[in-house]
């Protein structure tokens, strides 16, 4: 059984065109987090390692440090471990020495800074895996019908559905950039294009749109368009081919 201090797995990185410098094309690294632990997950890893806490253990004192780390920021302290550094910094300008502090125009921020030697230990145990890069693009992977009782490979006019996925958002303001309706192969009006104008949430990863009242009834492919970095459109794809009835 390994131990803390024990190497279980390499850090995952992947390299993207930066800039172009003089003619020479410059790459930027890119570190691939596999998961995102919860501090619960912390935990049980730390008491998996041998640790002489519980996990019952742990969570009381995570809780009391927390308390500690608020009280003593409450009252202008800077705290410094031998993990990080934390402090109190405040943002926005000052209309002279008889100003004070206003929160419409200055913010009170908390500056948390790895502490150096840790920092240190970090890189000389690391180990690295070097991964192929794939150009960030609109990724469509799941589509609900929002109209209740209806299936989820129908269009339904004048109703919402959702859309799932990944690297979903876009520029609104630009008319090649969106969510398009293509009306696919045995569609009467095949390759005819909609842009879904409607839109009611616009996230990364989610997109509720309102279905046009005046479709007309055939097949429809589902596309999204992007642009990435400098001018780069790419278009994502939903797999299922939608129905209007």
């Amino acid at each position: 059984m390994s131990d803390a201090t024990t190497v279980v797995s390499n850090i995952k990185y992947k390299t993207y065109p930066n800039d172009f410098l003089e003619g020479e094309e410059l790459y930027r690294a890119s570190i691939v987090s596999d998961n995102t632990i919860t501090l619960e997950e912390l935990f049980e890893t730390m008491s998996f390692h041998h640790s002489t806490l519980t996990v019952a253990d742990m969570h009381a004192f995570y809780t009391v440090f927390k308390q500690g780390v608020l009280r003593s920021l409450l009252e202008g302290k800077r705290i410094q471990t031998d993990l990080m550094t934390f402090k109190l910094s405040m943002r926005g300008v000052f209309n002279g020495p008889e100003d004070y502090y206003d929160p419409k125009r200055h913010e009170l921020v908390i500056l948390i800074r790895p502490d150096s030697d840790f920092q240190d230990l970090v890189r000389v145990r690391a180990n690295f895996e070097k991964q192929r890069a794939i150009k960030p693009q609109p990724e469509l992977h799941k589509y609900i019908n929002l109209r209740k009782g209806v299936s989820n490979s129908v269009l339904s006019p004048s109703y919402n559905g959702r859309l799932e996925g990944y690297n979903l958002s876009f520029n609104e303001d630009d008319p090649p950039q969106g969510l398009f309706l293509i009306a696919a192969n045995g569609h009467t009006n095949a390759s005819t294009e909609i842009r879904l104008e409607d839109l009611s949430l616009a996230t990364s990863t989610k997109i509720i749109f309102r279905t046009p009242d005046d479709l007309t009834p055939g097949p429809y492919k589902v596309e999204m368009r992007a642009i990435f970095g400098k001018d780069k459109m790419r278009i994502g794809v939903l797999g299922t081919i939608l129905q209007v009835e």
